[in-house]
């Protein structure tokens, strides 16, 4: 589940009961009490959160690659023998 907070502009994940918190503008977001820091911060752009694809997938344990010829991202939870193809 995502929870929005405009108050503090703070967005809440939830998934298998564990928690990603993020605040926009900061670049540091919490995987439940652990706080980590992130490579880009999470911005509010037109009413939307943009929150970094790579941190959100990676904390959920999805595999994320990026193929720069045609532009795309793939996130995808897979295997170890999956990730090695």
């Amino acid at each position: 589940s995502v929870q929005w907070n405009n108050a503090s502009k703070t967005v809440t994940l939830t998934r298998d009961g564990e928690t990603i918190t993020l605040v926009a503008g900061q670049k540091t977001a919490k995987i439940g009490n652990k706080e980590v820091k992130l490579e880009a911060a999470s911005t509010l752009k037109q009413g939307r959160v943009m929150v970094p694809l790579r941190f959100i997938a990676e904390s959920t344990g999805a595999y994320v690659l990026w193929n720069p010829k045609q532009r795309i991202v793939f996130v995808a939870k897979s295997s170890e023998e999956l990730k090695k193809q």
